[in-house]
């Protein structure tokens, strides 16, 4: 079932989504998707390849940043931030539950100020994070 979860007018995420899910996403008014979920990480789970295809049919733009659960890196939010500033908006990123996709999303703060709003958004939403788990702040 889909679960949209916003944290700003021109981001959210959502735990998995299906090939069908596409469809109603668009109909939302999505115009981008960030996969951040790798491939076979659970049986059933659409491949990016399919996601990708599907997107492409209903005009979505797509980008594949795929994250290991636990292993969220500041290259990882980097490359999230290229993606943020890239896209159209509205964009919805995707992974087993959102967490990885809400850990992205705060490691692209530009700075202190905007994740301490985004790290109180992302707790309206069910996602609790302290500030050593922010991938931008890891190692710098």
């Amino acid at each position: 079932m889909l679960q949209i979860k916003p944290l700003t007018s021109e981001f959210s995420v959502s735990p998995q989504i299906s090939l069908d899910d596409l469809s109603t996403i668009a109909r939302l008014g999505f115009k981008s998707i960030i996969n951040n979920r790798p491939d076979g990480e659970d049986k059933g789970q659409p491949s990016n390849q399919a996601l990708q295809q599907k997107c492409s049919e209903l005009g979505l733009k797509y980008r594949y940043l795929p994250v290991i659960s636990g292993q969220v890196t500041k290259q990882n939010s980097q490359d999230m931030n290229d993606y943020l500033n890239e896209l159209e908006k509205p964009i919805l990123a995707f992974c087993r539950t959102g967490t990885r996709s809400c850990l992205l999303w705060l490691g692209a703060a530009p700075d202190k100020l905007k994740l301490k709003d985004g790290m109180e958004r992302a707790k309206t939403q069910g996602y609790a994070f302290n500030i050593g788990q922010i991938p931008s702040l890891i190692n710098g």
